[in-house]
């Protein structure tokens, strides 16, 4: 069984430096990855599943509420942990306006659980379909959540 990384609110979580995996890519003017001087505030989780559990955090750095996936110290699921990196990397590249894919904020190692910080967004569509008691989307929304995927598909 592998550790469990446990954290309680208020929680102070220091980013801890580049991950001895492999060097992070560059990303906008600053290195990914790299030690930074600011700390997140752990305000709650807001999910947990297979890979680990989110965090919903405050960036010190750019003042903003953020979402940390802290993935599950199991090696299988770190590696694919830095293939999603790779892959939110790529999006944000090639997705100027930030507005059709998820963006990605920084990564980090802390105690071997691969961390990802991204911007935070609203509920999964799990978790709305049990709080509607798993009734079937409208057709609406099932049309404007098509649009968005193509979009998102489209910057790949």
């Amino acid at each position: 069984k592998s550790p469990q990384f446990q954290p309680t609110d208020g929680d102070q979580v220091r980013r801890r430096g580049r991950s001895a995996r492999r060097p992070p890519p560059q990303a906008g003017p600053a290195r990914l990855g790299r030690r930074a001087s600011d700390q997140d505030k752990i305000y709650r989780k807001m999910g947990e599943g297979t890979f680990g559990q989110v965090l919903e955090c405050w960036d010190r750095e750019r003042k903003e509420m953020v979402a940390i996936k802290i993935v599950r110290a199991v090696n299988k699921y770190s590696d694919a942990a830095m293939i999603e990196i790779d892959v939110l990397q790529k999006l944000a590249r090639n997705d100027a306006t930030g507005k059709h894919c998820v963006q990605i904020r920084n990564w980090f190692d802390y105690r071997n659980h691969i961390c990802i910080v991204c911007e935070k967004l609203g509920p999964s569509l799990y978790d709305f379909l049990r709080k509607t008691a798993y009734r079937p989307f409208p057709i609406d929304l099932v049309r404007e959540l098509g649009e968005q995927l193509l979009e998102s598909v489209a910057c790949v």
